[in-house]
């Protein structure tokens, strides 16, 4: 088995792929969420539970970025792309749906989502002149999308 999987995040409606290498030592997901209702009737301790809804399925994981062997915007860069990717796509004016993307990791996952979450820490290594970071962990949660 490979010590590294290929991943990448590809946006639907245009741009280039965010590709990175992910050595699975663990991923939250796929997270499968349901919705109870409490039904509450008068003179009972507790309420009766009712399904109301499915929650979308939901990815969570960690990607390191790294300026080695790469320019020396690279990591900030793909922080900014990925934090663009959580905002909603504009059709016509109006705000109709988030933007969507592939989600490919290996052949484990392959799902068209959305990005809801991008929470980058740099690890206080940066340029002495332009204060770029040289590395970061990027922590992201990505949301099935669903017609």
């Amino acid at each position: 088995m490979a010590e590294f999987m290929r991943g990448m995040i590809l946006p639907i409606e245009g741009g280039s792929p965010i590709f990175f290498q992910w050595n699975p030592e663990k991923i939250g997901g796929p997270i499968a969420k349901a919705g109870w209702d409490a039904i509450k009737t008068a003179g009972r301790e507790q309420p009766f539970l009712e399904y109301s809804c499915g929650d979308a399925t939901s990815y969570k994981f960690s990607i390191q970025l790294s300026r080695m062997d790469n320019p020396d915007e690279f990591v900030s860069e793909t922080i900014k792309r990925l934090v663009d990717l959580t905002k909603p796509r504009m059709l016509g004016g109006k705000v109709k749906r988030p933007s969507r993307v592939m989600f490919m990791l290996g052949a484990f996952i392959r799902k068209v989502c959305v990005v809801t979450d991008v929470d980058p820490a740099s690890k206080g290594i940066f340029h002495p002149d332009s204060l770029l970071p040289f590395d970061a962990e990027v922590s992201l949660t990505l949301m099935e999308y669903m017609e």
